[in-house]
């Protein structure tokens, strides 16, 4: 009778911290999964309120959306949690609605797993066929995913890059690359 009594205590509470937890701006599926054009339920051209709705429990710090490489004007905002800064999205100038997605923070998944921080390796058991290029404008180098509509960047430098190049002329592509590099971000447009 003890040992049913303290179960439906513990029961019982767990129950209530996990409803109090969540209604506190705690993590919720679908707040750091993204999707086709979308991320953390918020979606390019939703207005700005959309993502402050959904994250805020957060600070919001605007910045020149070139900082993150955006071209073209525009503003962009640094969305930042707990733990640091999660993901940066922009406007055009003069608008208010959300044109794109740069996710930092390894929480931000796809469905298949896909995120920040992940290795080349571990990114291969998911899509075994890449294709690294550099940006010689931005000095990064990217993996397009068609399937997953997504862009890898990989911030690297052209003395220690994550492709093995045959040339090191500006777009340059190869399927070779090292194995231990780590996704910087993913960005979603």
């Amino acid at each position: 009778m003890r040992t049913m009594l303290r179960s439906a205590i513990l029961f019982t509470s767990f129950i209530l911290l996990s409803v109090f937890f969540n209604s506190c701006g705690g993590p919720r599926t679908d707040r750091f999964l993204i999707g086709e054009h979308s991320i953390g339920g918020t979606s390019i051209g939703d207005h700005d309120k959309a993502i402050h709705d959904m994250f805020s429990d957060c600070k919001f710090e605007k910045m020149e959306a070139w900082a993150f490489g955006i071209d073209g004007g525009g503003k962009g905002t640094v969305v930042k949690g707990d733990s640091g800064v999660l993901f940066f999205y922009w406007t055009h100038e003069g608008e208010d609605t959300v044109r794109g997605f740069i996710a930092l923070d390894p929480k931000f998944h796809t469905a298949t797993g896909i995120h920040p921080g992940m290795t080349v390796n571990e990114l291969k058991r998911i899509e075994p066929e890449l294709h690294i290029t550099v940006n010689a404008v931005y000095d990064s180098e990217n993996i397009f995913l068609k399937k997953e509509a997504l862009s890898l960047v990989f911030m690297s430098q052209p003395e220690k890059r994550v492709g093995v190049y045959k040339n090191t002329g500006p777009d340059e592509s190869t399927t070779e690359m090292r194995g231990d590099a780590r996704v910087d971000q993913v960005f979603v447009e």
